[in-house]
């Protein structure tokens, strides 16, 4: 209710688009500038609820560019390719997190190739980093032997994070992390200080075909679907890549 936009990412035509609802006319795009550097394989989208600037992960680029509601202005842009700090390597999903009152927005990035999330603060500053490289389970795992191989590597019950390219990253209602790894099936419910709170592990197709991931979200044994975030699961299963077409998120006007 009360969007009357929807902001694409096209990857292959290395563009934004903002589309007016419900007939998708176009509104406005990226164009290239003369002596600026485009946009190369746009992945994943963000929208800021508060003054409707629009973030977007520059994969080709390794980098975040964030853009005024209009797409006409590059308010900033942060990264470069590499694993250290200001750099990002192929970043793909986009979250805010945080925005609520006084309370600063922060960008998370899902930095896949650093195997890493990066957060970064309102004006595109490196705030920290969570995760970092792990071993993929093996191959043809049932969810009962993947939580059994995780527990093997004491991830499960010391609360830390390890990511095998992280790839799709939503915030939950509760203000939780819920992130996807882009080929293993592991999906993790995370603190927003980065702690782990659940692990699971499903193969993409009974993902799509389950509705997805309501391990992540439900508080305890029996428990309340507390944070809402079932259904996004679905979407993250399968990450975004560079070349699938895209990512599109709504706007409000």
């Amino acid at each position: 209710p009360g969007c009357d936009s929807v902001y694409l990412a096209d990857a292959t035509g290395h563009a934004l688009h903002r589309l007016s609802l419900p007939d998708l006319s176009p509104i406005c795009s990226t164009c290239p500038v003369e002596g600026a550097r485009g946009l190369c394989y746009p992945a994943g989208l963000a929208v800021s609820p508060r003054d409707g600037r629009v973030f977007v992960s520059d994969k080709g680029n390794h980098r975040v560019v964030c853009y005024d509601a209009a797409l006409s202005v590059e308010l900033f842009s942060h990264g470069r390719c590499g694993g250290g700090e200001g750099e990002l390597n192929s970043p793909s999903g986009l979250a805010l997190l945080g925005g609520g009152g006084a309370e600063e927005e922060r960008l998370v990035v899902a930095d896949t190739d650093n195997h890493r999330l990066v957060l970064l603060g309102s004006e595109g500053g490196f705030v920290r980093s969570i995760g970092g490289r792990s071993d993929a389970p093996p191959p043809g795992l049932s969810e009962p032997e993947f939580l059994e191989w995780l527990s093997s590597r004491g991830e499960a019950q010391s609360g830390a994070v390890r990511l095998t390219e992280p790839s799709g990253v939503a915030v939950t209602a509760a203000g939780r992390l819920l992130v996807s790894e882009r080929a293993s099936g592991v999906w993790h419910l995370l603190a927003p200080d980065g702690g782990r709170v659940r692990s699971g592990f499903r193969p993409h197709q009974r993902l799509l075909e389950e509705g997805v991931g309501r391990e992540a979200c439900e508080g305890g044994e029996g428990g309340q679907e507390e944070d809402g975030a079932g259904s996004w699961a679905c979407g993250l299963a399968g990450g975004s890549r560079a070349g699938d077409g895209g990512e599109a998120t709504e706007g409000r006007g």
